[in-house]
């Protein structure tokens, strides 16, 4: 009966790591890797921010030198020239930096949005499997107890065998005592009642 129950217990925890162990590996690999893929897309977003606030900048103020520059004439006007062309020079600049940050950006969105749904069906997956493996384990426990119920009976019948015609002739002394106090208990009621009954 121990030994039963024992090797029950045993597959029962064995299915249960095996299943643990599998979780853990799926956080290991696909769940560190889709982390560490999200952090790069979250840098390469906030490069391409940059980029964006930079090249902008750039334009508001060229826009703003050249506004100035039909306003002013002599030393004041070359001034803005120079600081005109000092910003067109670093506009360009940034202006290449701003494409080549949206270009990266948007390579990396794409490989995101696969990755990202391929581990979202990864997931449902796991998820199903694990509401299938719960659903199943808690049958063979529930087989595993029965069986193991029904094991005890068996052990109970077998070691009460020998003792059933002592219980049987136990039960009919029990049974004799009984009738006879009952009728004892009638008779002294009835002489009780009728003033017989003496203390």
């Amino acid at each position: 009966m121990g030994t039963r129950t024992s090797i029950h217990r045993s597959e029962l925890e064995g299915q249960v790591a095996a299943f643990t162990a599998k979780q853990q590996q799926h956080k290991k690999v696909y769940q560190a890797a889709i982390e560490k893929e999200y952090g790069i897309k979250q840098t390469r977003e906030q490069h391409a921010a940059k980029a964006r606030e930079k090249y902008e900048s750039d334009c508001v103020r060229i826009n703003s030198y050249t506004a100035q520059s039909t306003l002013v004439q002599g030393k004041d006007l070359e001034k803005i020239h120079l600081k005109l062309e000092r910003a067109q020079q670093t506009v360009q600049v940034n202006e290449n930096d701003y494409v080549q940050f949206t270009r990266v950006l948007q390579e990396t969105m794409q490989k995101w949005e696969q990755d990202w749904k391929a581990f979202c069906d990864c997931c449902q997956d796991l998820e199903e499997e694990r509401m299938e493996f719960m659903k199943d384990n808690m049958w063979a426990y529930a087989n595993a107890v029965s069986t193991v119920c029904v094991s005890d009976d068996e052990v109970r019948v077998h070691l009460a065998a020998p003792f059933l015609p002592f219980t049987h002739h136990l039960l009919f002394i029990s049974l004799t005592v009984m009738r006879k106090n009952a009728s004892r208990t009638r008779t002294n009621g009835a002489q009780e009642r009728n003033g017989k009954l003496r203390p």
